[in-house]
């Protein structure tokens, strides 16, 4: 995301907390660059750009413990995606989707309702595998 944040982010001129959670932040961004297009690393990449990209309160609050100011580390982000450091593929989003799915399948109880859930399932795992691997970059920035 850029050397001057990078050199922020390590800077050892910072309390012990700070850096704490300057881990915590810098574990999120990792999560949002890392290529792969497995099912587990997607998984992670979308929840951390979701997790980046909110309002939420534990973002801000990470970012506040870190020495930085929320706002700042999205433009700095959603930079890194204008620039291509940050990429994500259709199969990102389909594994994410699935994941959803299957949740929604693992906790139902009813028969006819977990039939329909695993149906949905299905389909999912099979426009997983239909998927394109072309990452892309721009279009994330207003999800």
């Amino acid at each position: 995301m850029g050397t001057s944040f990078a050199a922020q982010l390590l800077s050892t001129d910072v309390e012990p907390e700070e850096k704490l959670w300057r881990g915590v932040l810098c574990n999120a961004i990792e999560d949002a660059g890392q290529k792969s297009q497995e099912r587990k690393p997607s998984i992670y990449k979308c929840e951390a750009h979701a997790w980046i990209m909110s309002n939420v309160t534990d973002f801000h609050t990470v970012c506040y413990y870190a020495g930085f100011e929320p706002e700042h580390v999205k433009e700095k982000y959603k930079k890194a995606i204008m620039d291509g450091h940050i990429q994500f593929s259709p199969r990102n989003f389909a594994w994410k989707k699935y994941s959803e799915q299957f949740i929604k399948y693992r906790n139902c109880r009813e028969s006819e309702s977990k039939k329909y859930h695993r149906k949905h399932l299905e389909h999912l795992r099979h426009a997983v595998d239909l998927c394109t691997t072309i990452f892309i970059s721009n279009l994330v920035t207003a999800i």
